[in-house]
This record gives C-alpha cells, structure tokens and sequence, in this order.
C-alpha cells in the first residue's frame, strides 16, 4: 500500500520511546510467528528491551520449537493470567496485538483491558490482514499497520524490508533476517496460506515465500557453524 512507509515510522516511533513490550493475540500460527518474530526483532535492536507473550490455551504442539526459541532469546512465555496481571500491574506495557481482528478473540480481554486502562502512557501497536465484518481497531492509541495480505506473517516481513531499507542495510543478511526470524516468519506464511493453496496476492506470496526459504536454506546449509 501507498502509506506503508508513514505506518511504519508510527510503529517505529513508539519502539524507540518504550522497551516493554506484552504480545496479546488470538493463538494460531500466524499469530505467533509475527508475534516471535517482532519480539526478536526488539530483542536483537533494542538494548534492555523486555518482552512479554501471552499463550493462556492449548497450542499446536508442533509450535513448540518456535516457542523454544523465544525462551531462550529471553522473551517470556506466560500462560496464568493471575501472574501475567500481576506482572502488567508492576511496569506499563505497550500492548501489540498480531493478527486479530476484534477484541472479542482476545483472551481474557475484560481483566487484562482493565489493567491497560490503569496506565498513563496507552501506546500499543497492531497489525493485521482480516477485513471482515466485525474487523477493528482494538485500542483507539494504536499505532497500525492494516491491510490486505496474504498472512499477517507477510505483513512483518515487509515491515523489515521497509525500515532495513530505509537505513540503507541489505535484507539478504543475517542480522536483517536471521535465522529465527525467518524462521517465524516462514511458519504463518505457510500456515495461513496452505502454502499458497489460499492468498490474496499471488505476487507477494511468492516473493516472500521463495526469499524465506532460500535465506532457510543459505543459512542452515552454508552457515552451519553459526
């Protein structure tokens, strides 16, 4: 879209005013790789910035490694909402919400707005590709990037190039999209898309889905060592 770029330093403004982050969706694939991959993102750009997510259900099992990654990357996986309260209640934190489109899907969404509200500062951040009929904005304070995609995966991944580029950084390099990230990535792109099976734009499909992989492969492959 013609306004991407202006959406992107909104989001990128509120980054560079706050280092706590609390990723709040509704669970699936996509969801989570945007939210893994954002908060690696913050965690490998910004010093002494925290990150929080939220994962009160059963997951996809199958997501265990992504979560893994985040562990050890020192972003935080909660699941009980008593001390996830308790947390929020100590700092304020920037709400991000990835690939939900109402407020109704958002777990416990009463207890935890109700502690969001207690803040001075309400800056949060939302991106999404749902269009339906009961699609929102979440919090009237949020900086946004919405528009039709293929996954909301697709979405962070142009997010990246833009910012990159704009500091003049090529994006076929590790410290652009490593190896987690793209690994994120990778998984909600396939994930929403049934790998291609379903997308709104063919051309941007394969245009992430082929960088992702091949960056995949070159890594793993004719990096092994790192």
């Amino acid at each position: 879209i013609d306004d991407f770029p202006i959406y992107s330093y909104k989001i990128i403004d509120v980054i560079q005013k706050h280092d706590r982050y609390f990723f709040y969706f509704s669970p699936d694939p996509d969801a989570v790789g945007t939210s893994i991959a954002f908060a690696l993102f913050l965690k490998n750009n910004y010093s002494n910035t925290e990150c929080i997510i939220f994962m009160p259900d059963v997951y996809d099992p199958n997501l265990d490694f992504l979560f893994k990654i985040a562990s050890f990357n020192d972003i935080h996986i909660m699941h009980d909402l008593n001390a996830v309260v308790k947390h929020l209640k100590k700092n304020e934190y920037v709400f991000t919400i990835c690939d939900t489109p109402t407020y109704k899907l958002l777990p416990e969404f009463k207890k935890l707005n109700a502690t969001r509200n207690s803040y001075s500062d309400k800056s949060a951040i939302e991106i999404d590709h749902h269009f339906g009929g009961d699609s929102t904005i979440i919090f009237e304070e949020s900086a946004t990037i919405f528009y039709q995609a293929n996954s909301c995966c697709e979405i962070f991944a142009d997010f990246l190039k833009i910012i990159n580029q704009q500091q003049g950084k090529d994006i076929s390099t590790d410290d652009v999209f490593p190896r987690n990230i793209v690994l994120s990535l990778l998984v909600g792109l396939c994930y929403d898309t049934q790998f291609g099976k379903f997308i709104v734009n063919e051309k941007n499909y394969n245009m992430w889905f082929n960088f992702l992989s091949d960056r995949l492969k070159a890594i793993t492959w004719g990096n092994a060592g790192q």
